[in-house]
């Protein structure tokens, strides 16, 4: 994994948790807030072990 891409992943997992955060207190929906917000806290968590595997793996460039 490159540079580019490694700062794409990090900006991926920024917006998920960012629009967790937006949604949590300003959006009303058939999706219960703690679905939603579990639903975006795995993905970032995912995102996050992902990157760190890559790091450990020295596969950042």
């Amino acid at each position: 994994m490159n540079k580019s891409e490694l700062l794409t992943k990090l900006d991926d997992t920024i917006e998920i948790l960012e629009s967790a955060r937006d949604f949590k207190d300003t959006v009303k929906t058939i999706v219960s807030r703690e679905h939603f917000l579990e639903f975006h806290i795995n993905l970032a968590i995912e995102d996050l072990h992902e990157l760190k595997e890559l790091i450990n793996e020295d596969d950042v460039s």
